[in-house]
């Protein structure tokens, strides 16, 4: 018997010696796989992002008085449209932008195009505070009938600057860019997308 419990003490100690060896190589392996990643990243900002910054602050400077400093209403209902994702929402006003920084023909596949959304929206959130990302949806957002921009589509639609707009009015045109060319087309689609967003903005903090 004793014989025996010192086999079991022996297998027990290789056992969880061999469970160490195991748990140390995944920590390894992990800490140089976040390790190769964040380098990565770092590599991309600085090789890719970092070279079109300029043409994005030119977009940013390009936009009206009150596109960069819209009411805060319109703010508001950004955020609530955007689910508080603003950068998300930028990353996108830029690539549907025929102007946008990002050369849409290196486009490969689907999977490449998702990794550079995710690099694009992480610089954007990184680099960008929340009013220029704001500015870029703001400004470059398309309103359909040839129309970029909240400033062209208020007057478009309003015949009014966006200080003017009443709350219900500021939603009908943060809703547009969702599907600018069918809610010029079917008012009623427009109609309900402005109040789905009027109660997200209701039930928002």
């Amino acid at each position: 018997m004793p014989a025996l419990a010192a086999n079991v003490r022996s297998l027990l100690w290789y056992l969880l010696a061999a469970l160490r060896l195991v748990a140390k190589v995944i920590a390894v392996g992990l800490a140089a796989l976040v390790a190769a990643l964040l380098l990565g990243f770092i590599a991309w900002d600085i090789l890719y992002f970092q070279p079109q910054r300029p043409k994005i602050a030119q977009l940013i400077a390009s936009a009206t008085e009150e596109e960069r400093n819209p009411p805060e209403s319109i703010i508001r209902l950004v955020r609530a449209d955007t689910g508080h994702r603003v950068a998300l929402r930028a990353y996108w006003v830029l690539v549907g932008d025929p102007t946008n920084p990002m050369n849409r023909q290196e486009r490969v596949t689907s999977l490449a195009w998702q990794l550079r959304g995710l690099l694009w929206w992480t610089c954007l959130s990184l680099h960008l505070s929340e009013r220029e990302q704001i500015t870029l949806i703001v400004s470059r957002s398309y309103m359909g009938l040839g129309l970029r921009g909240f400033s062209a589509g208020s007057q478009a639609v309003f015949n009014r600057p966006l200080a003017l707009l009443s709350l219900e009015e500021a939603a009908t045109l943060v809703s547009v860019p969702h599907c600018a060319n069918c809610f010029h087309k079917r008012r009623k689609g427009w109609d309900r997308r402005r109040d789905l967003l009027l109660s997200r903005l209701q039930a928002g903090p």
